[in-house]
């Protein structure tokens, strides 16, 4: 992957004005998607589900993009193109580490908005 701004503080602000009070409610909704994707990921990619971990990166991926988690987005998007490209198993497997850290910070970030 190549270097990225992991947050985009700029959509984030934008978030902030857009949504008013109701900022909080996204944030704590990115959350339990972003596990519920993530989960749905590893499951995929346990079971060598290639379009089971093509589905949940990309909802992961979109609802990232979403809220200016740049680098997340951008590895999700690697992961997706690459199992779309009929990647090995193992490649996708290899991809999961970091995309569990990115969404991890973008969790925390995302917590400590609430």
């Amino acid at each position: 992957m190549s270097e990225v701004e992991e947050i985009d503080h700029d959509t984030v602000a934008q978030l902030k004005e857009l949504m008013g009070e109701r900022y909080a409610l996204l944030n704590e909704t990115y959350v339990i998607n972003s596990d519920k994707y993530l989960e749905a990921a590893k499951e995929a990619v346990q079971c060598k589900d290639v379009q089971g971990v093509i589905d949940a990166i990309h909802a992961l991926r979109s609802a990232s993009g979403n809220m200016g988690f740049v680098a997340l987005n951008v590895l999700c998007g690697e992961m997706e193109d690459a199992a779309r490209k009929d990647a090995d198993i193992d490649v996708l497997s290899g991809m999961m580490p970091d995309v569990e850290v990115l969404q991890g910070r973008a969790r925390m970030f995302a917590e400590n908005q609430q």
